[in-house]
């Protein structure tokens, strides 16, 4: 319940208690108050904020007694039981705040569910003299309380006041907060608490060689309880995902108290991860994804933080779950954008996980067949300890690949809209063959395009490309040319409404435009499609994968979620088309993107008893990057991309950060970025950086210059040493106390993109 009482103006009889407080703001300090009784670092608590009630966190208590001002007091305790945050979250945060350069109050509330939210709830229950009121009696002959809402309901039909009542002490009112009332014991069945189920086929599978050397080494860390980065880098097929499982399962032999985490990039992965954990483990597996309900997620990570399960396999949220004992972490496919949040706190739960680890001194495994260049990086200068599979112990060989050169048709397919005359092929013929033929086998086919929707974008008839009139970005066409979205800021419009421009071309192709024209093409086929656009729909995901994987879907058609760590065994034939789109995308990642894609989706094929055969369609078949995936040889690529990097200075030779500046007044965002560009020049002027230490660009015009509304300037900022960036943001603060309210910045650390 609230201590709204307890926290009272103090007496002389008692002095009070100082506490440093995170608030839920974007504030870069800590702010004091005081309370009269104590508080657990870790607890939320209700303070007065200005006008405001704000939500902050307890970091510790203020030894300073002699504060300007004069202090406010707590005014709640919402945590009133144990703090919603323990010692080693609190000093996560701390991290993650000065890492990432974002308000600690703010990454406290990243930190937490998103279901999490304290709102008050009343509760009325009788007392014993309100049972000698023969209506009140009837009321609660069946439960002993109601909430007030639902109370009043029943009160009314009996004419009865509920005022009264409690003032007759017939009835008594409790107030609590959702949050605090729903607590993570209150969801777990304790008395109906699931056994440890040695498994089925996991257990049936002998590990090869080096899987055995990879479980070994891992294992040999988590006895010794030392902290070990590992870099499991193992082809698609290699079956990092049985070395998972057997660490998992040495590990609860040795401690049946001791728990895991397993990291996935895609939601579109946990089901097919839940289901091989759930084979040997039964319901030990807790799992968390944004598809669940708020009562579903709280329920799962109630039975992890209770030590009722003993493995959560979740995306990148769950890196932030708290555990009664964790002892070993996985991040599979660690290369994957996914794991990047792309606002607010813009961490990378692949760094989190290394850090968690390193703090808890547990071992860590960053598992993928195409390893992120930074952590390639970091297992050769032995940052990283390197474990290698370079075999397919079940499921037969790599396969075979052949090209289809064409000259990149993207913005070749052009056609007036809402007209099929003169609808240009998306994949050649001889692909279309093998096809039909891979169908009249049996086996099953995926089909990978670059983008998804319809078209690329729209012309009108002076040429010019209609633009989302919040961002300066191309509208995409979708719903087969009658509708138009912008992909930043979700703005959606009819084609209908732009009849005036006159006739309107269509250019490129996306997903949506590939099932149109394979449906036409390929009749016979039960085609289905998977992109963003068709999983935002709840149960669509779950149900088309069930269904291909179940054989009643011959084609599935999306993007490059279809590339990432699936296993079909009857998937015998994968198509990759216009590659070049994401190759000379302008982005010093394109190329490694590119290499991760043609490698991930080529580990689709083949991964059952029969041959797999990958076809890629595209322009540029003889680039070396296209040429060093087809042939499954990343240290290759790997080599002569890092050699690239360090000559130019990008990661993982120099650390790169964004800092965004927006506003919708684009006069006073120049006013403000030329003040910050004085600044900037200032620093260099009087040599408190060298460029060898770090460089600042900017500020400058994106390429997306307008955005949701909203003028951008960015600064890009390329360093030797993080700490340098954590000197500049400090120094910036510093200086740059107050901007203008029309203006917002953010900060990107580890950006994965100029844009």
């Amino acid at each position: 319940m609230a201590q709204e009482n307890s926290h009272s103006e103090p007496t002389n009889k008692q002095s009070p208690l100082l506490y440093k407080v995170a608030i839920y703001s974007p504030v870069n300090q800590l702010f004091t108050y005081q309370s009269l009784q104590p508080i657990e670092s870790g607890s939320r608590v209700v303070i007065p904020f200005g006008p405001r009630k704000l939500t902050g966190v307890i970091i510790c208590e203020d030894d300073n007694r002699n504060h300007k001002f004069k202090l406010r007091n707590i005014m709640e305790v919402i945590d009133t039981k144990e703090p919603a945050f323990d010692s080693k979250q609190v000093q996560m945060a701390q991290w993650l705040s000065s890492y990432y350069g974002h308000p600690l109050g703010e990454v406290f509330k990243s930190m937490l569910p998103a279901s999490i939210k304290k709102t008050k709830a009343s509760y009325v229950a009788i007392t014993n003299t309100g049972r000698k009121n023969i209506l009140l009696a009837k009321i609660f002959s069946k439960k002993d309380i109601y909430t007030k809402a639902t109370l009043l309901k029943h009160l009314q039909k009996q004419n009865l006041d509920l005022e009264e009542l409690i003032k007759l002490k017939e009835l008594q009112l409790t107030e609590t907060s959702t949050s605090q009332n729903r607590t993570f014991s209150e969801n777990s069945d304790k008395e109906d608490e699931k056994r440890f189920q040695h498994g089925t086929k996991e257990l049936e599978v002998t590990p090869h060689p080096q899987q055995t050397l990879a479980i070994d080494s891992i294992c040999d860390s988590l006895h010794k309880s030392e902290y070990q980065t590992f870099l499991l880098h193992g082809i698609t097929g290699s079956g990092k995902t049985l070395v998972y499982i057997r660490c998992i399962q040495e590990m609860l032999a040795k401690n049946t108290d001791a728990q895991a985490l397993v990291l996935v990039p895609e939601i579109s992965l946990t089901p097919q991860m839940t289901s091989r954990f759930q084979s040997p483990f039964g319901d030990r597996v807790a799992i968390v994804h944004s598809a669940m309900t708020a009562k579903q997620r709280w329920e799962q990570l109630g039975r992890i933080k209770n030590g009722d399960a003993s493995i959560l396999i979740g995306p990148r949220s769950a890196v932030f779950s708290s555990f009664k004992n964790l002892k070993l972490v996985f991040v599979d496919e660690e290369h994957d954008s996914s794991y990047k949040q792309a606002s607010g706190l813009r961490y990378n739960a692949r760094d989190v996980a290394v850090y968690r680890c390193h703090q808890t001194k547990i071992p860590c495994v960053l598992g993928s067949a195409t390893p992120s260049l930074e952590t390639y990086e970091n297992s050769l200068n032995s940052k990283y300890k390197l474990l290698e599979m370079t075999e397919r112990p079940t499921g037969g060989s790599l396969p075979s690949h052949s090209f289809v050169k064409t000259e990149s048709i993207s913005y070749r397919v052009q056609s007036k809209l809402g007209s099929d005359q003169g609808d240009p092929p998306l994949l050649d013929p001889r692909i279309l063959r093998d096809i039909q033929n891979n169908f009249e086998k049996g086996h099953q086919c995926i089909v990978i395009v670059n983008r998804r929707g319809f078209a690329y974008y729209l012309k009108n008839k002076n040429q010019d490309i209609l633009q989302c009139p919040k961002c300066r970005i191309s509208l995409t066409v979708h719903q087969y040319s009658t509708e138009l979205r912008c992909h930043y800021c979700d703005y959606t419009t009819v084609t209908k409404n732009y009849e005036n421009e006159g006739d309107l071309i269509s250019v490129g192709y996306g997903s949506q435009r590939m099932e149109d024209f394979l449906t036409k093409k390929l009749p016979q086929l039960k085609i289905a499609r998977l992109d963003s656009d068709t999983t935002s729909k709840k149960g669509v995901l779950e149900k088309t994968l069930t269904a291909f994987r179940n054989k009643e879907i011959h084609l599935l058609v999306g993007t490059q979620m279809l590339a990432k760590g699936h296993d079909f065994p009857n998937v015998t034939l994968v198509v990759l088309s216009d590659l070049e789109q994401m190759l000379n995308f302008a982005d010093f990642r394109a190329g490694e993107r590119t290499y991760q894609l043609i490698s991930q989706a080529s580990g689709r094929a083949g991964r059952g008893d029969s041959a797999g055969k990958v076809i890629l369609q595209t322009s540029q078949s003889e680039n070396e990057i296209i040429q060093n995936a087809v042939r499954g040889n990343y240290q290759d690529f790997a080599t002569k991309e890092i050699n690239l990097r360090k000559e130019l200075g990008y990661p993982p030779f120099r650390r790169f950060t964004v800092m965004e500046f927006k506003s919708k007044n684009e006069k006073v965002l120049q006013e403000v970025c030329h003040k910050i560009s004085q600044w900037v020049d200032k620093l260099y002027t009087q040599r408190i950086y060298e460029i060898s230490q770090m460089e600042v660009l900017g500020p400058s015009t994106p390429t997306v210059d307008l955005l949701r509304g909203y003028h951008r300037q960015i600064i890009s900022i390329f360093s030797s040493d993080m700490k340098f960036q954590r000197h500049f943001f400090d120094a910036f603060h510093a200086r740059f106390t107050k901007l203008p309210t029309q203006v917002s910045f953010s900060i990107d650390v580890d950006a994965q993109s100029l844009l």
